[in-house]
């Protein structure tokens, strides 16, 4: 969620900064968009599979500190994004696991911004949450991914 409030901010007309660029894309790996962690990936892969919803819940206290004002801040749980807040994001492909919590949060994010109208894509690979950075484990993988991430930016941003 840090990189899709950044991006948001980037991309809004209401963010002032002192140069001028456009983003050409934006890659998300198994983005995290909802504070409720209600979705069904989370039921069914919440525990056993690297990343656990107690975890999460940890991590979410963490984030916001003491107070739970902020959860209802679209900074804070993207999946709470209209349009509006959406219409200037960049070109998208997000990167998902298929055994992790996290799925459908990146499910819901890419269809919202199709929504949107934003240009969005995205690919699950049949591993658990973390694969991408799990070199030692699935070995050579890694660099199908990485070709992946490579590809997406390429394509968008030449």
């Amino acid at each position: 969620n840090l990189a899709i409030a950044l991006i948001s901010l980037l991309s809004s007309d209401k963010f002032e900064i002192n140069a001028n660029f456009e983003l050409c894309a934006a890659v998300l790996s198994y983005p995290v968009t909802d504070y409720t962690m209600s979705t069904e990936s989370y039921a069914l892969y919440g525990k056993n599979y690297g990343l656990s919803k107690e975890y999460m819940e940890v991590v979410w206290e963490l984030y916001l500190g003491n107070s739970r004002f902020d959860q209802f801040n679209v900074l804070a749980s993207p999946a709470l994004s209209t349009d509006e807040t959406l219409k200037s994001f960049p070109p998208t492909q997000v990167f998902l696991a298929e055994f992790d919590p996290l799925r459908d949060e990146g499910l819901d994010f890419t269809r919202k911004l199709r929504a949107a109208g934003i240009s969005a894509e995205y690919k699950i690979y049949p591993y658990q949450h973390g694969f991408i950075s799990s070199f030692a484990k699935y070995g050579q993988f890694d660099d199908l991914v990485w070709a992946d991430y490579i590809s997406y930016l390429d394509s968008k941003c030449r």
